[in-house]
């Protein structure tokens, strides 16, 4: 498989900063942790969520 020609880690940093627009970093922790620890819960449920439709089955 060929190689992208792109650098996903810069164009990752480039979108966070570009959609954290005029949010200064020391407060931007303050949007993006609420975000991860929603995103942790919802893996989470949908792990706990399987193991019980399994559970039934």
């Amino acid at each position: 498989m060929a190689k992208a020609d792109i650098d996903f880690e810069k164009e990752l940093w480039d979108a966070a900063n570009e959609l954290r627009g005029a949010v200064s970093e020391n407060n931007y922790k303050n949007y993006i942790l609420p975000l991860v620890f929603v995103k942790h819960l919802s893996e989470r449920y949908e792990v706990v969520r399987a193991r019980g439709i399994e559970g039934t089955a």
